[in-house]
């Protein structure tokens, strides 16, 4: 942008109606990755993570009731789709998804469309995709591996081996002297140990796989026990573990404020958009504000280009 726009201009820019949020995110995203120092090793991790935003209201099209797991309250509001870029201690957010409850598999759908529409930086050279089980389908698998990517996500219980046996009954039955201990490193460079017992495996439609049965103590019991699953050549247990933990904290995201709100006279798509731009709020994308801000140049007079979402 010209430098002789004023910080209001800008403001008004991008609060506009007719910004794709999407779009938006994507440019801002791409700007930032290239501007960044990268890491010294190359490698970019993508955290794929599903939240729920609580909303008030009757006249919330995608809203409903739901909780993001068994021993969390059920809230109302929206389910969106988070996908993150994250290396050393940044996490910029590269997507942002609403999903509609009524769509089943949805969220596995938009993932695939997010990383199809990605476009690693060119000091990029590995690409490792992180995710729970929510988001361990087939057909997410391939599409990684078509890319020519790795990924590291949690494997659901009922899926199975390529002879037909179901990873449940392995996690189940397998002895308690079978497992060792191993220590792995957190994203904030904490000590963490965990029992684990590792072992080479073949998927149907994924070929050989590296599969980790990790529980936090040694007698814990078979529905503590978390399997992970990596196209990672080569694969240890510290390595999957510490890659594994960068799904939770040790990021720089800063949050947000929020400023305005549509009235109930919103029409459906209006509202799928403005939603689509608090996702990518909701997040934190101080990084992105700072890519725009560069674009701004003196133009802004020394003020901070927030990043501010229509709710």
């Amino acid at each position: 942008m010209p430098p002789r726009l004023q910080y209001g201009s800008v403001l008004r820019l991008r609060r506009a109606g007719y910004w794709e949020a999407a779009d938006l995110l994507a440019e801002m995203a791409r700007a930032v990755l290239a501007t960044l120092p990268p890491p010294a090793d190359g490698t970019l991790y993508l955290i794929a993570d599903t939240t729920i935003r609580g909303k008030t209201g009757k006249k919330q099209p995608l809203a409903h009731h739901t909780r993001l797991n068994q021993h969390e309250p059920f809230v109302f509001g929206h389910s969106r789709l988070l996908v993150l870029a994250h290396w050393g201690r940044r996490r910029i957010p590269v997507g942002a998804v609403v999903l509609d409850p009524k769509r089943r598999g949805q969220q596995n759908i938009q993932l695939r469309h997010v990383l199809s529409g990605f476009q690693p930086s060119a000091w990029c050279r590995n690409v490792i995709v992180i995710a729970d089980a929510g988001l361990a389908s087939q057909a997410n698998l391939c599409a990684i591996q078509r890319h020519g990517w790795r990924y590291m996500f949690c494997l659901p219980r009922p899926w199975k081996r390529a002879d037909g046996t179901h990873w449940r009954d392995l996690a189940r039955h397998l002895p308690p002297g079978r497992y060792h201990r191993v220590a792995s490193a957190t994203p904030d460079r904490r000590r963490r140990d965990d029992w684990v017992y590792l072992r080479r495996a073949e998927l149907n439609l994924l070929g050989d796989v590296t599969v980790l049965l990790s529980k936090k103590r040694r007698n814990q019991g078979p529905q503590q026990v978390k399997l992970i699953v990596t196209n990672l050549e080569p694969a240890s247990a510290t390595t999957m573990l510490s890659v594994y933990a960068r799904r939770g904290g040790g990021g720089d995201v800063q949050g947000v404020e929020e400023r305005t709100a549509p009235g109930p006279e919103a029409s459906h798509a209006e509202a799928r958009a403005s939603d689509s731009c608090v996702a990518v709020a909701s997040a934190g994308l101080s990084a992105p504000a700072a890519a725009v801000r560069a674009r701004v140049g003196a133009g802004a007079r020394g003020h901070d280009l927030r990043t501010e979402a229509t709710l």
